[in-house]
């Protein structure tokens, strides 16, 4: 870890850098309206900071990570918000024990860290290079929460003094609203406690029903939550929040009821081992799904003045957001490795028509179609010629072996109007009159893409289409890889359309040379036999294909 300080770590060079202009009336501005928000929407101010990072500071992305422990008791760092150029990356997750934000919380203070990717080598596989990381500790009542940083990935952006005072300030914010979140848990657990002595002791039902609204209050603060307190014998004592009414749940069906009640059967037996593991003493955190959305459930013990635990608190939060954003994650990485295989691929395979098979069960892939094919463009006719297929009937792919820009296809349509066209099949008959659309319901597909290869100079060279058997649209990831598989398939037929060109041209040069050395060889035996020698107008005749 020294040696990686050494070579990373330069948070030195922040005292002899000269510091940026102040803009201390955007400052203000933005740290107002923070203060505002902190008090009114507190929900969305961890994004609010990062933005207003982004923007005081020019940087290229802002972020704010967070301590996490993860169901296997291992800390990380997890990338909560993120604004700028790694948004999309947002929910992704550092070794607590190996990354910038653990380096900085040992520090204790603002760390500035210089192209991190060789050693910290999770930042590669977000395609982007990382030129300086200013990364600052939140930090409240000497507990550490996690961090906010702010990234360069230009050579011509580098941050100073200036850019610690203005995220120093924005910490300060941060561990406020994180505080506050603490505080707001805590008070939870605390009126949970109180609801119990209310029953225990049997107060009043006005009693009851007071602190009951105190603690509905508080939870109508948690967003996509849900807080339940059970009793010894598993009993609900208390259900609220928003998740609660999202599933389809009121308050009164709970309350009142055991969970073998109240659960649907299947449940039964996870929950009441986690309940009554935490009646004996155990924390638990448990990621479920539930009606369509994905949840993460902690329960605590509770305990009552004498010591004794006679009740658990969970609370369930919706992290349906969360795990769409790993879920992303994981399939732009698989998606982008089967690019990177099938480049090598291009470069290594000599059979063209493996390479174009290989090509079109890419794209399958890709875009998770039935079928497909790849068709070149003949430049005489402007037909599409068909080079691979997958999916459909020898009988099918004959009868589509060509087609020009009067078929209804998916392709034909594309040939015509020069861009990306999605074609549903199952249309009236009236909009089918060659038949094509029906052909293909008759195939078993109902829908198409159809995506133009275009050369670097811009002329269209081919087509990749891909089918499906039901209505489908590809979502715009699967689409912007797939235009990535179609530079790659451009590519590979401009590249053999130039040597074919190449062979052609070489031949026809190869046939004229040998014609003239054949004419020279007349010339020359002719002058031996006692004829004119002709030799000089043989060789002046035989330079003007050069000099053409």
């Amino acid at each position: 870890m020294l040696k990686i300080l050494e070579d990373i770590l330069i948070t030195d060079e922040l005292q002899g850098r000269t510091p940026r202009a102040s803009n201390l009336q955007a400052e203000n501005q933005a740290l107002r309206a923070l203060a505002q928000q902190l008090v009114n929407q507190p929900q969305t101010m961890l994004q609010s900071l990062v933005d207003i990072a982004l923007e005081l500071c020019q940087a290229g992305t802002a972020g704010v990570s967070l301590l996490e422990v993860m169901p296997n008791g291992e800390e990380v760092f997890r990338w909560n918000v993120l604004a700028g150029i790694l948004k999309q990356h947002v929910g992704a997750i550092t070794p607590r024990n190996f990354s910038l934000c653990s380096i900085c919380l040992d520090h204790g203070t603002p760390q500035l860290f210089s192209h991190p990717e060789p050693y910290f080598t999770y930042y590669q596989a977000a395609k982007t290079p990382v030129v300086e990381v200013l990364v600052l500790p939140i930090t409240s009542e000497n507990h550490a929460l996690g961090t906010i940083w702010i990234m360069s990935h230009s050579d011509e952006r580098h941050f100073d003094s200036e850019d610690v005072r203005v995220m120093t300030s924005l910490a300060d914010f941060a561990a406020a609203l994180l505080s506050n979140r603490l505080k707001t848990q805590e008070l939870i657990a605390k009126n949970a406690q109180l609801e119990i002595e209310i029953n225990n002791r049997k107060l009043s039902e006005a009693q009851a029903h007071e602190s009951s609204e105190r603690l509905r209050v508080i939870i109508e603060n948690l967003p996509g939550g849900a807080v339940f307190v059970v009793d010894q014998n598993l009993r609900y004592l208390f259900a609220e929040g928003e998740a609660l009414s999202e599933a389809g749940f009121k308050p009164e069906d709970l309350v009142g009821h055991t969970i073998s009640e109240a659960m649907p059967p299947s449940l039964v037996p996870k929950y009441e081992a986690l309940y009554r593991s935490c009646l004996a003493g155990e924390s638990f955190e448990y990621e479920h799904n539930a009606h369509g959305r994905s949840y993460i459930s902690r329960g605590t013990p509770i305990s009552s003045e004498n010591g004794e635990i006679d009740a658990v608190l969970a609370i369930s939060y919706d992290i349906s957001a969360r795990k769409q954003a790993e879920e992303t994650l994981a399939a732009d990485f698989k998606d982008m490795q089967l690019l990177r295989e099938l480049s090598t691929r291009l470069v290594t395979e000599d059979d063209i028509q493996t390479l174009y098979q290989e090509i079109m069960a890419v794209a399958i892939t890709l875009t998770r179609a039935s079928a497909g094919t790849v068709q070149i463009l003949d430049e005489a006719t402007q037909d599409l010629l068909l080079l691979a297929t997958q999916g459909f009937e020898r009988s099918f792919t004959n009868h589509f072996y060509r087609v020009n820009a009067s078929s209804n296809t998916s392709c034909g349509r594309a040939l015509t109007i020069g861009e990306r066209t999605f074609v549903y099949f199952d249309m009236p008959q009236s909009e089918d009159p060659d038949g094509s659309m029906q052909m293909h319901v008759d195939a078993g597909y109902l829908s198409a893409q159809s995506t133009p290869l275009i050369a670097r100079s811009g002329k269209r060279i081919g087509m990749i289409s891909t089918h499906w058997r039901q209505h489908r649209q590809p979502s715009e990831r699967e689409l912007r890889f797939l235009d990535l598989l179609a530079r790659q398939a451009a590519d590979l037929i401009e590249q053999r359309q130039a040597e074919a060109a190449l062979r052609e041209s070489e031949a026809k040069y190869r046939s004229l040379f040998e014609t003239m050395d054949e004419g020279f060889g007349r010339s020359y035996t002719s002058s031996i036999r006692g004829n004119r020698p002709s030799t000089v107008d043989n060789r002046v005749s035989f330079c003007i294909p050069f000099c053409n």
